[in-house]
């Protein structure tokens, strides 16, 4: 029984990874390197430009030059790509021209990789708050702040509450309309994904 609940969260990690790496252009030859997830080959997420290059030709389609590192995954949603940065922000990117739709500068780093839902990002930052921004103007709808950073988690949403978790060990659930706190709960330990 052990063992078939195992190879079952094989199979979706496996599955999603797949989905996953399709969807964002994974492996795509590019100057002589390897764009995909996380930008290289050891995901160090160290590139200093945002890209997209086309999955059939491995061409650099359209590339947006940041201050900073892109550690965040990008999450793509009607026609708008949006990541995070080391230079304090999230971007709004058009995903065909790679023109900057809008920014949102936080007080540090946004390792987090954002999630859009009903028209709402999503996104937590190393100066220990989520953010839940308009996701066509970028204007902040509330921002909650926690204890400890958002940096190896992102959030999640689910029956209308986001759920995120810290460095400092605390995993929060938050009102996605209002971002009140509706519990909290303290794991002993940082909070990864």
């Amino acid at each position: 029984m052990r063992i078939n609940g195992i190879l079952s969260l094989v199979v979706v990690v496996l599955l999603s990874t797949v989905i996953f790496a399709s969807a964002v252009n994974a492996n795509v030859t590019r100057a002589g390197g390897i764009m995909q997830f996380r930008y290289n080959a050891r995901n160090t997420g160290d590139n200093v430009s945002i890209a997209q290059t086309s999955a059939s030709t491995g061409q650099l389609n359209l590339s947006y030059a940041n201050r900073g590192a892109v550690y965040s995954s990008p999450t793509v949603t009607n026609g708008i790509v949006y990541v995070g940065s080391y230079d304090h922000n999230v971007y709004a990117l058009n995903a065909t021209t790679g023109a900057k739709v809008w920014n949102y500068s936080t007080k540090s780093h946004v390792y987090s990789s954002p999630i859009v839902f009903n028209g709402i990002v999503y996104v937590g930052s190393d100066d220990h708050n989520v953010y839940a921004l308009n996701a066509a103007t970028g204007a902040k709808v509330w921002n909650y702040t926690l204890k400890g950073v958002v940096s190896y988690s992102w959030p999640a949403i689910a029956n209308g509450i986001v759920y995120v978790g810290t460095g400092a060990g605390v995993i929060y659930a938050l009102n996605a309309t209002a971002g009140a706190k509706v519990w909290n709960y303290d794991t002993g330990g940082s909070v990864f994904d």
